[in-house]
């Protein structure tokens, strides 16, 4: 196990697109593939080493052992989502910082 990587999962569990190509009315739910990852990332990375950091609409990912950060959406309009991409991955980077055996 090692206690030196750390591994942020970024939301959204949900998405419905962006206005591209790629949109989905129904919604591409990522929930199971997030928690297939995590067993298996688990098996070399300690559980508290793994964050996921997404929206206050994430609602499903309660039931994983796991630390859970939920942002308030901070931008009004945000092109591609690459703000909140960014956003959420820096929540995710603040938390795992704190912890003093991950090399940076």
């Amino acid at each position: 196990m090692n206690k030196n990587f750390g591994v942020i999962i970024q939301g959204p569990l949900i998405s419905f697109g962006s206005g591209g190509r790629n949109d989905n009315p129904e919604g591409f739910n990522s929930t199971n593939t997030i928690k297939q990852n995590i067993k298996i990332i688990s098996k070399y990375i300690p559980l508290e080493n793994i964050v996921f950091s997404g929206w206050n609409t994430d609602y499903e990912m309660e039931s994983l052992n796991i630390t859970k950060i939920f942002s308030k959406y901070p931008f009004k309009f945000d092109y591609l989502n690459q703000k909140r991409q960014f956003y959420t991955i820096k929540k995710g980077f603040e938390y795992l910082s704190r912890n003093s055996e991950i090399l940076f």
